[in-house]
């Protein structure tokens, strides 16, 4: 479980520095921006984030292949529509 929590947070991390160094910026604070962008963990988030592309994409094309397997079950209605049916 905890592994899960630290993969998730780490792949998150460049995100919420890159929104930290955005609100340091429209403060007027550059230098508090640039050393926010320019921090070991953030180098280490894009990193993580790099190193788990090709799964994330993987997962993304087998969600896609599911659905497109559930419409054409469906004759193309998604479940909302049968229920209004």
């Amino acid at each position: 479980m905890m592994a899960c929590y630290r993969n998730a947070s780490m792949l998150m991390h460049a995100a919420v520095a890159a929104t930290d160094a955005a609100r340091a910026l429209a403060g007027g604070q550059i230098g508090a921006a640039v050393s926010t962008l320019f921090r070991r963990s953030v180098a280490q988030s894009l990193w993580a984030l790099a190193e788990e592309t090709p799964r994330l994409r993987r997962l993304a094309r087998r969600r896609r292949q599911v659905a497109a397997s559930r419409g054409a079950a469906t004759g193309g209605r998604f479940a909302t529509d049968r229920a209004e049916a």
